[in-house]
């Protein structure tokens, strides 16, 4: 639908993705100068939480927790493998190949979590779904396999 809430969601999409493209830049730039990944990753995460927590104050919106074990051991989960070692293990790729590459990586995790939900939870695939995969497949194969000059 054309409404205003689809080209809010579309503007904050290409404002992250600018953001993102910006701190693969800064990455490589304090990767080449020797300082660490995990410490860059633990001080950009921090100073996300501390924004994020700004804006909720400001917002209005309550702190709450649900201390049921499959809760906790969920938020455990993807706090340790969801952000921590991916996106450690993004920077370190960024680093080695370069912002511009690994972007094209980066391009693959809906794919990858298209994958997994399909075999977990049972995603049924749309039209749209499929189409955008084949995007993503043939956008990464003519970017990927240009020859270098």
């Amino acid at each position: 639908e054309n409404t205003a809430d689809t080209w809010r969601g579309l503007w904050m999409c290409l404002i992250a993705t600018y953001f993102a493209s910006i701190g693969n830049i800064i990455s490589v730039r304090n990767q080449k100068t020797g300082i660490p990944v995990v410490q860059t990753n633990a001080g950009g995460m921090a100073y996300g939480a501390l924004i994020m927590m700004v804006f909720a104050v400001i917002g209005g919106a309550s702190f709450n927790y649900d201390y049921t074990l499959s809760y906790s051991v969920s938020l455990v989960y993807l706090a340790v493998f969801g952000s921590i070692l991916a996106f450690g293990s993004y920077l370190t790729l960024v680093g080695r190949i370069g912002a511009d590459k690994a972007a094209y990586a980066a391009v693959l995790f809906p794919v990858i979590a298209l994958g997994l939900s399909t075999l977990f939870e049972s995603y049924q695939w749309t039209l749209q779904a499929v189409f955008g995969f084949a995007l993503v497949l043939l956008g990464n194969y003519v970017v990927l396999s240009r020859s270098k000059k």
